[in-house]
C-alpha cells in the first residue's frame, strides 16, 4: 500500500512539473494573436488572388500563394552578476504562409493534419555562462 501511495505521489509531481504555467500560456496566447494579426490583416498581394488557372481545376489541391520570410534581431547588454560581461540576445522569426485551394477529401485529409512541438527548450549552462536556445512554434489556419 505504501508503494502504491508513493508511486501515485511521484506521478502527480511529475505531471505538475512538466505542465505549462498560466503565465506561459498567457504569453504564448498573446504572441500568437500578435502574429495572427500581423500575417492575416496585412496579406501580400499574391494572397488576395482566389482564381485557379483553368488547367489546374481538376487537381485535388492547388497552392495559390506561398511566402517565406526570415527576420533576425540582435541586442547587446552589459550584465552585472557573478562577473561583468556583455551578452547578446538574438531573436529569429521565420514565417511560412501558404494559401491552398482544396478540391477533394484526400487533399483535405492531407492538409488538415500537422505535427509540431509548441516549445522546444535546449538551453544549457557552462560555468558562469548560460546559453538560451528556445524555439516556439505558432500555427494558425483559417
Amino acid at each position: 500500500m505504501k508503494r502504491v501511495f508513493l508511486l501515485l505521489i511521484y506521478c502527480l509531481t511529475c505531471t505538475f512539473l512538466f505542465a505549462q504555467s498560466d503565465k506561459e500560456k498567457l504569453a504564448y496566447a498573446a504572441k500568437s494573436s500578435q502574429f495572427q494579426k500581423e500575417i492575416w490583416e496585412s496579406p501580400l498581394p499574391e494572397f488576395k488572388a482566389t482564381n485557379v488557372p483553368a488547367n489546374f481545376n481538376k487537381e485535388s489541391a492547388i497552392i495559390l500563394a506561398r511566402s517565406f520570410s526570415l527576420s533576425r534581431a540582435s541586442s547587446g547588454k552589459l550584465k552585472f552578476g557573478r562577473s561583468i560581461g556583455i551578452t547578446t540576445r538574438t531573436t529569429k522569426f521565420s514565417i511560412f504562409h501558404e494559401r491552398v485551394k482544396i478540391n477533394d477529401k484526400t487533399a483535405l485529409e492531407s492538409f488538415s493534419t500537422i505535427e509540431y512541438q509548441k516549445k522546444l527548450d535546449k538551453s544549457t549552462s557552462q560555468l558562469f555562462a548560460k546559453f538560451a536556445d528556445v524555439n516556439n512554434t505558432f500555427i494558425g489556419a483559417k
